[in-house]
């Protein structure tokens, strides 16, 4: 191996901003979606949008992703709910964080939610801007 390559591969390696990030956007309204891939717009970041949970669980058992942004408006934002879908998600997805959107500003349910395995929840009250924030403080850009 050349000095040059063996210098990139330990450059890339060491470097976690060089590292391509995928995240996984699940939402039927394609405006917000689209609001938040180009919020998120990097050569670090990687988005994939789809429409329904379950192409969701779909996508996400044959890739793998680092983060997924949820609008909670596809289901009821209740707490069992909720547990149902992370615990549906989280066996085949690893270690990949969830980002929770449109949900509703009650600090409990927030609380929650949060403990049943979301790293986000933001209330309808923010913007998709907040939102791929968000998912950036989460992925460390």
């Amino acid at each position: 191996m050349s000095v040059c390559l063996k210098l990139l591969c330990a450059t890339t390696m060491a470097d976690p901003q060089k590292r391509k990030h995928r995240v996984l956007l699940v939402g039927r309204d394609a405006y917000q979606i689209n609001a938040i891939s180009e919020h998120l717009s990097a050569p670090v970041v990687e988005c994939e949008a789809v429409m329904n949970v379950e192409t969701a669980k779909n996508v996400l058992s044959c890739r793998s992703m680092d983060v997924m942004v949820i609008d909670s408006a596809l289901g009821s934002p209740d707490k069992k709910t909720m547990q149902q879908l992370f615990e549906g998600l989280r066996p085949r997805s690893g270690k990949i964080k969830i980002v929770v959107y449109n949900g509703v500003c009650n600090r409990t349910l927030q609380r929650q939610i949060r403990r049943l395995g979301a790293d986000g929840y933001l209330s309808s009250k923010n913007n998709m801007k907040s939102v791929a924030g968000s998912v950036k403080r989460i992925l460390g850009l």
